[in-house]
C-alpha cells in the first residue's frame, strides 16, 4: 500500500465476453508536504466508500494532513460511526453508490441522528444529476470522481473550519 500512497489511482474493469479489460487511471500525484496547511488536530472526518483502495488512500491523505480519521466500507456501517460519535463527525465524504445503502440513503439516516451533519457527496462520472439532487436537501459539497487530492483537500479544510 505504501508504493500508492504518493499516487491516488482509480480503477476500472471493464468485462466482456472471454476476457475482461483493466484501465488504470491516475488522478494525481501528490506534491504536497504532509500537514501542511494542518487543521486543528481533533477534527474528525468520516470516509465511506466501498472500494477498499479508494476509501484507504483518502484516509491516509486526510489523516497526513492533521485530521482524525474514521472510514466505513458501506453505508450501514457509516450510520452506526455516526451514532456512536454521538455528533464527533465534523465531515462525511460519502460515495453516492454503494452496495445495499446508497448514498442517499445514508445521508438521510445519519440526518435523523445528526440534522446538521455536514456531507461532502463523491459521486462518479455521470452522476451529477442525484448529486445535485442532494445539494437541495442539505449536503454541502459534491465532488466527482476521478478528483484531484488539492481540490478535495480545499473542500474539506472549508467545510470542517465552517
Amino acid at each position: 500500500r505504501w508504493i500508492f500512497r504518493s499516487i491516488l489511482c482509480s480503477l476500472c474493469v471493464l468485462c466482456g465476453y472471454g476476457g475482461f479489460l483493466v484501465w488504470l487511471y491516475c488522478v494525481h500525484q501528490l506534491q504536497c508536504d504532509p500537514m501542511s496547511g494542518s487543521p486543528d488536530q481533533g477534527r474528525t472526518v468520516l470516509i465511506v466508500d466501498d472500494e477498499d483502495v479508494i476509501r484507504d488512500l483518502i484516509a491516509d491523505v486526510v489523516a497526513d494532513r492533521g485530521y482524525r480519521v474514521l472510514t466505513a466500507a458501506s453505508g450501514k456501517d457509516a450510520v452506526e460511526i455516526v451514532r456512536a460519535e454521538s455528533g464527533a463527525v465534523d465531515l462525511v465524504i460519502l460515495d453516492m453508490l454503494m452496495p445495499e445503502m446508497d448514498g442517499r440513503r445514508t445521508f438521510e439516516q445519519m440526518r435523523e441522528i445528526v440534522p446538521d451533519i455536514r456531507v461532502l457527496i463523491a459521486t462518479g462520472f455521470g452522476r451529477e444529476d442525484i448529486a445535485q439532487s442532494l445539494l437541495q436537501l442539505g449536503v454541502c459539497g459534491v465532488v466527482s470522481k476521478p478528483f484531484h487530492i488539492d481540490d478535495l483537500m480545499k473542500l474539506i479544510d472549508s467545510n470542517v473550519g465552517s
